[in-house]
């Protein structure tokens, strides 16, 4: 998506780990031709992830994930000359939620360079099993991200697993941007979506909502 956004070739880059497979090469072909710079950790025992997407009803949407090799990433790839370098020359580093499940060495890597030098780190919460199940990872990284997307019920998780005794989405917010950050010439942003509801933004210490531009169902 940021790539489709700023329409300048090879304008971003993405770092993950795929197996040695027909599907792992397509991944690579189809984010080349789209102008993302690629640069895979190739796992040889594991296949390339998979997810399936079930919509029904045009609206409703499940996914079923085959994780396999995107759980076998190593901080050891990401540290790697070439590789470092894309971290390097970023100037927003942005790492999912999931990740918090696979590797957080990696994750407190790219976190400490940004804090370090004042780069934009940022962070989705991806489900609501993240703040449920893994708690003290996402306490860990939590003080370095910069700007947390994440949508109703992700941080209504989140508020039950840190003990913030809340379902108000703008004071989560506020709890939320609040907490102890490391990088403190930044200050914390963070978005709480609602679907077709509007977006609660809380930045530079004022909630503000934001309606959503309606998309036709077809």
């Amino acid at each position: 998506v940021a790539q489709w956004m700023l329409q300048k070739p090879f304008a971003t880059s993405y770092i993950g780990c795929v197996g040695r497979d027909e599907f792992g090469q397509q991944l690579e072909r189809q984010a080349t031709k789209d102008g993302v710079r690629v640069r895979f950790l190739v796992d040889e025992n594991e296949p390339t992830g998979k997810c399936a997407c079930l919509i029904t009803e045009k609206v409703h949407r499940s996914l079923v994930a085959y994780l396999r090799a995107a759980n076998h990433y190593k901080v050891e790839h990401l540290v790697m000359p070439e590789n470092w370098a894309l971290v390097e020359a970023a100037k927003v580093c942005y790492i999912s939620g999931f990740f918090l499940t696979v590797s957080v060495d990696s994750i407190i890597k790219v976190a400490q360079h940004c804090a370090e030098t004042n780069k934009v780190f940022t962070m989705n919460l991806s489900a609501e099993f993240i703040p449920a199940d893994h708690k003290e990872r996402l306490e860990t990284v939590l003080p370095y991200v910069d700007i947390l997307f994440g949508n109703e019920k992700e941080a209504e998780s989140l508020s039950k697993s840190f003990g913030y005794g809340t379902t108000d989405l703008k004071e989560i917010a506020r709890r939320i941007a609040s907490s102890p950050k490391v990088n403190d010439r930044r200050k914390r942003v963070v978005i709480i979506t609602q679907g077709p509801g509007p977006v609660i933004l809380f930045n530079e210490g004022v909630i503000t909502e934001h309606p959503i531009i309606p998309i036709a169902p077809e």
